[in-house]
């Protein structure tokens, strides 16, 4: 059995649809057994404190008393009435359950019944997992892994641990008894004596479509690293490692209005937007075609994932 994993612990980001669309691909092309479980230890209220929420000004928080009746409780302490909760349901959700609901699950239903609140071991012959979870694990997370092979996907996470303002990943990695691989961009390629093999995300087209259903995409869309507090890396600015919101707009034929702002490094993006002949290093409008943007950024058969995995 091949089992995605992925630790939540905030609002649905990056991280974790990188790590659905892994999984959506695999699970379209291969004979294996797949299956994805999604770790939230709050399953209703998630931690306001948690390193992963600090963009405190943009998040609302909730508490589903029962299957019913709704107890809000935004950050501030200042609203409390239902009219107030229904704003707030149709802007930014922290919960797991009402947030993959309004996303149409991310373009799949069954992504619901892996959400698990009380498991601690996750046993596998292959576990496919993202940074973050190594850093949850570092962090001590009460979790246990169990697998012969352990494929790691690049984050923010990844560089952090690199240039130290995280645990070193092989902390953990030593402790295991197992083959381990990452899978990452250049620019989070660090000092391991684990294999590392150069690697992109790749989208899923049902997710894709999932966003176009939700109605939500827009005329214009500007990108830039500032937007984003989390990427912010203290003193020198801003690291991104996808910049999903560019290829995911361009796809759509949306224009986007991409702006260096924040960049003090090759990051991610950087090595991303290479790849189509693109200089992040210039503000630019960007407009790709979608057949380039699948021949770059989708799956198939000879996906470097997936031959690790068989």
């Amino acid at each position: 059995m091949i089992l995605f994993l992925h630790y939540y612990k905030s609002i649905v980001d990056g991280v974790m649809t990188s790590m659905i669309d892994s999984y959506l691909n695999v699970r379209n092309h291969s004979d294996q057994n797949v299956q994805m479980n999604i770790i939230c230890p709050e399953l209703y209220l998630l931690e306001m404190e948690d390193y992963y929420n600090i963009d405190l000004d943009r998040t609302q928080w909730h508490e589903y008393v029962d299957d019913i009746g709704i107890e809000t409780k935004p950050y501030d302490g200042e609203y409390d009435s239902i009219d107030y909760h229904m704003k707030c349901f149709h802007n930014r959700l922290t919960s797991s359950i009402p947030f993959l609901k309004y996303n149409r699950n991310l373009g799949d239903f069954n992504l619901l019944f892996g959400i698990k609140l009380d498991e601690k071991k996750f046993k596998a012959d292959t576990i496919v997992c993202s940074a973050r979870l190594i850093y949850e694990l570092l962090m001590g997370a009460d979790i246990e892994l169990d697998c012969n092979k352990l494929i790691v996907l690049d984050s923010l996470d990844t560089y952090k641990s690199k240039v130290g303002i995280f645990p070193d990943m092989d902390l953990y990695f030593d402790t295991l008894s197992c083959d381990i691989v990452q899978l990452s961009n250049p620019s989070t390629f660090r000092e391991t004596k684990y294999k590392q093999i150069e690697y992109y995300h790749k989208f899923n087209e049902k997710r894709l479509s999932s966003i176009r259903q939700t109605g939500r995409l827009k005329i214009q869309y500007i990108f830039s690293r500032k937007s984003k507090p989390k990427t912010k890396i203290d003193f020198f600015g801003y690291f991104e490692n996808i910049g999903k919101g560019i290829f995911e707009n361009a796809y759509f034929g949306i224009p986007v209005l991409y702006q260096k702002e924040g960049m003090f490094t090759k990051d991610g993006l950087w090595y991303y937007l290479n790849k189509f002949g693109l200089d992040a290093t210039e503000d630019q409008e960007i407009k790709l075609k979608k057949s380039e943007i699948r021949r770059q950024l989708f799956f198939n058969r000879k996906d470097v994932m997936l031959n690790e995995i068989i």
